[in-house]
């Protein structure tokens, strides 16, 4: 009996144990306090988790870094005082007080966040504008944070990501990245535009420097105008000269060294059928960038290292297979962008987890796959009624009520299987703190995949059972009456005596050999389909380096 009871309890550890190798940062439970910035009314946002909410625990803002605090008590003990940061030479702009047993929370200030300080920020910058320190009511400091900038952040995790490929990295990303805002825009059209078209409050130049590594270009083209002929536009709106935004993930990666994804898709003016607008788009954009587009015979399969030895830092993932085909010495396949479509948040939220929970169970595609963590407004007559009162079409609104709940589900829940995940108003997220924090994390998957076999150590079983899509082994499936076998052959030349192993996609199972043992045992027609050769385009991308 006891030895039962010890088994269950070993049983229960080893569960538990495992399911905590795959747990978030966050469940590791350390306070964490974030900074953002509210998209509708641009007001600072301040979010905690794993707060011990004590009596007399409040987060104050400030307008420096802050080291000490001691409050400063009025004549009238009873109203209490005041915090002095820095022994008031850092001033204190708010206060919020937090409710006792309240642990997790996102708080909107009357703070106004001017973004022409976000203009002001440079690569050498990590902190600016405001902090917020989260206090115990003695004034001590058990958190902090600030509006922060992340311009070198892929090259400052080169050690632990150097080997992994984009498709493994969780990599922040915006939905209509150049429809910020114009700068010669009528006063007349500020209204429309800031609430219909507009999907960031920062430029290109800014997206980049606070982390942004995935860019979601739409491209005009409009053959009357002249000296510039293609626009970013959102939807049929012409925004602003592609060269533009060019010209600063140029300025950007020449500053930085950064990797950038550059994808182009939906062309929404001016493309004909016969594909010459592209052929001139391709030619322009191979002029501008040069040297720095990476070149695609690394392919999708490349690792991060593969990428920074070429020297090369600008991928253009194309969304025009004709094209790419066309033009394979400047083109990557595009980003499999997944949008739901929906206008609701609990749609969306539905949307996202079935997305989600399916790249959990299959890992098989080669390029990155960008969730689409946005609200799709549905332009109809109501949305005219919107111009006076609130009909859920302002894109401000629509990301205000998302941001705040993708940022705590992609911490909490999905970040483990994230790769790309592009918002509205990314200032509102803290999907790129979390995108580095999960990249940092050794619970991220990497993509040294060939590594792992089948005669896994116990606590790394939990992430092979993910992978497997048979209970039986070859001889089970054919004694129970299989007999067309689907079979992905990966090549292992530095491996030996077995240099072909059976792999889904990138995993090394076991050794083709055993199953060949198990066919000759049997006296039945075996169909022995080889269906896929997994590492085949990675050895060539070694050997083209």
């Amino acid at each position: 009996m006891e030895l039962k009871i010890l088994q269950l309890a070993g049983v229960i550890f080893l569960l538990f144990w495992t399911e905590a190798m795959s747990e978030p940062y966050e469940i590791l439970k350390t306070l964490k306090i974030w900074m953002t910035i509210s998209a509708k009314d641009n007001f600072l946002e301040v979010s905690w988790s794993n707060a011990p909410a004590d009596v007399g625990d409040e987060v104050l803002i400030t307008k420096g870094d802050a080291f000490i605090f001691k409050k400063n008590l009025l004549p009238d003990k009873k109203k209490g005082g005041v915090w002095l940061a820095n022994r008031g030479v850092t001033k204190v702009v708010a206060a919020i007080k937090l409710r006792q047993g309240v642990f997790n929370h996102w708080h909107t200030t009357r703070l106004p966040f001017n973004y022409t300080l976000s203009r002001n920020v440079t690569v050498q910058t990590s902190c600016y504008g405001f902090w917020a320190s989260y206090i115990d009511a003695q004034g001590t400091i058990l958190a902090k944070t600030c509006l922060k900038v992340f311009p070198r952040w892929m090259n400052e995790l080169k050690s632990k990501i150097g080997e992994m490929r984009l498709r493994d990295l969780f990599i922040p990303g915006t939905h209509d990245s150049g429809a910020y805002h114009p700068v010669d825009l009528p006063w007349y059209n500020q209204f429309l535009v800031r609430k219909y078209y507009l999907t960031q409050d920062d430029d290109i130049r800014g997206q980049l420097l606070h982390g942004v590594r995935y860019l979601d270009i739409r491209v005009g083209y409009y053959s009357h105008l002249s000296p510039d002929k293609f626009y970013i536009n959102h939807d049929k709106y012409k925004l602003r000269p592609l060269e533009e935004v060019i010209n600063q993930v140029i300025d950007f990666v020449n500053e930085t060294n950064e990797v950038v994804i550059f994808g182009i898709k939906e062309f929404p003016v001016g493309f004909s059928e016969d594909n010459d607008p592209h052929r001139q788009l391709i030619s322009y954009l191979r002029m501008k960038f040069q040297d720095l587009l990476v070149d695609p015979s690394l392919t999708w399969n490349a690792t991060m290292q593969d990428i920074w030895n070429r020297k090369q830092n600008v991928i253009l993932a194309y969304d025009h297979k004709d094209m790419v085909k066309e033009f394979p010495e400047v083109l990557f396949e595009a980003v499999k962008q997944k949008w739901g479509d929906k206008q609701s948040w609990l749609d969306l939220e539905t949307f996202l987890r079935n997305l989600t929970d399916f790249y959990c169970r299959r890992e098989c595609f080669l390029c990155p796959v960008s969730a689409m963590a946005e609200l799709t407004p549905k332009v109809n007559g109501m949305c005219l009624i919107n111009l006076i009162i609130p009909m859920g079409c302002d894109l401000r609104d629509m990301a205000d009520e998302v941001n705040r709940r993708i940022s705590q589900l992609y911490r909490n829940e999905w970040g483990t299987y994230a790769n790309i995940v592009s918002a509205d108003f990314i200032r509102g997220t803290t999907l790129v703190e979390t995108g580095i924090e999960y990249n940092t994390h050794p619970r991220k998957r990497t993509s040294s995949m060939e590594e792992l076999e089948i005669n896994l150590p116990w606590n790394n079983r939990y992430w092979i059972e993910k992978y497997l899509t048979q209970d039986d082994d070859i001889k089970g499936q054919l004694m129970h009456g299989v007999r067309y076998l689907d079979i992905r052959v990966g090549y292992y030349s530095q491996l030996s005596p077995d240099k072909f192993y059976i792999n889904h996609d990138h995993f090394k199972l076991s050794p083709l050999e055993e199953v060949i043992d198990f066919v000759n045992e049997t006296n039945e027609i075996v169909i022995f389909g080889l269906t896929e050769f997994p590492q085949e385009r990675a050895s060539q991308s070694r050997q083209a380096n």
